[in-house]
């Protein structure tokens, strides 16, 4: 028969080996966090299964596997004095051999479909991998610009610098997002003269300016010029065109009135049976009638040497068929 002591044994044994099983069991779990993503390494042979990459969650990969993880976000590495990722400033040197410190900090994210080709390439430091890229990238770029050209070309640098890194990084299965050149530091006397002579070439850019400038205000003032005597000419020709208009047509109503006289004179002339001469008598005196008053006297049809005075008392309508008057005088 089983004595006790044998039970007593037997159940601490299975205790034993269900404690154990929990406890591999649980260490066959692994978990990555949702802004991870990890490939399953085989931590006794060092390998990784490279035929599926893991986001953000809890797996069973099994006794002897874990989790080799990587950043889903971006990874920043920043050379300045008070950078907490990549290194202090960068000391390099422009394409005169002048010594140069560089602050550039950038941004990065890893290419999730080559996190197998990256762990073969640089296993799991592949920051300091990156950073050591950066550093010779940047450094070999920075070489290639003269001194005075991180005064005046900064921009076309800072890009230069991005697309060599753009360049580096992909050979390294990951993509460059952001670039920013943030501070440039030359030795203090070779910057006070460099800053002199952009100031002199800004001073010397501001003339050239001033001088078009000038240029384009004085061809401004002879257009300006030349257009108010082009205005002037052409409405002293408007107004001399006006007033020949309108003396043309005072002459052609003048004209038109005489021909209308003359007609209707020589129409008079031939209803009366006169002669030229005796129509301008016939005239003479029908006007002095017409613009006689009452009290006038007026001599017709004596000589010169004759001397009588005369009343108008009367004169009459015209005649409605030879349109003739007549006057009534008193002796």
């Amino acid at each position: 028969m089983v004595n006790e002591t044998q039970v007593v044994f037997g159940t601490i044994v299975c205790c034993i080996v269900l404690l154990v099983a929990i406890i591999l069991f649980a260490l066959s779990w692994s978990v990555l966090e949702p802004l991870e993503i990890g490939l399953n390494r085989n931590d006794f042979s060092k390998t990784i299964d490279d035929s599926q990459t893991y986001p953000g969650g809890r797996y069973f990969l099994g006794l002897g596997h874990s989790f080799v993880k990587y950043p889903r976000k971006l990874i920043i590495i920043d050379f300045s004095s008070d950078a907490d990722e990549g290194g202090p400033a960068l000391q390099s040197s422009t394409a005169d051999g002048q010594a140069v410190s560089l602050e550039v900090s950038f941004h990065y994210n890893l290419n999730v479909t080559a996190l197998p080709l990256l762990y073969k390439q640089f296993g799991e430091d592949y920051v300091t991998k990156m950073t050591n890229i950066a550093q010779s990238s940047l450094k070999n770029t920075a070489v290639k610009f003269p001194t005075e050209a991180y005064f005046s070309l900064r921009h076309d640098i800072a890009e230069m610098m991005k697309n060599d890194l753009i360049k580096h990084f992909r050979d390294a299965h990951a993509t460059v997002q952001f670039l920013q050149l943030r501070d440039i530091g030359l030795p203090g006397r070779f910057e006070q003269r460099l800053v002199e002579n952009v100031v002199a070439q800004q001073e010397q850019t501001k003339a050239l300016f001033d001088k078009e400038v000038a240029i384009v205000k004085a061809q401004t003032q002879v257009i300006e010029a030349r257009a108010q005597g082009e205005i002037t000419e052409i409405l002293g020709l408007a107004k001399a065109d006006s007033l020949l208009i309108r003396e043309n047509g005072l002459a052609q109503g003048t004209r038109l009135l005489v021909d209308v006289e003359s007609t209707a004179y020589e129409a008079l002339r031939k209803e009366l049976d006169l002669s030229t001469e005796q129509l301008y008598q016939y005239l003479f005196y029908t006007r002095k009638v017409l613009n006689a008053k009452p009290s006038d006297s007026l001599l017709v049809g004596f000589g010169e040497d004759t001397r009588l005075n005369l009343s108008l008392i009367h004169i009459s309508e015209p005649t409605r068929h030879a349109q003739i008057s007549y006057a009534v005088f008193c002796l």
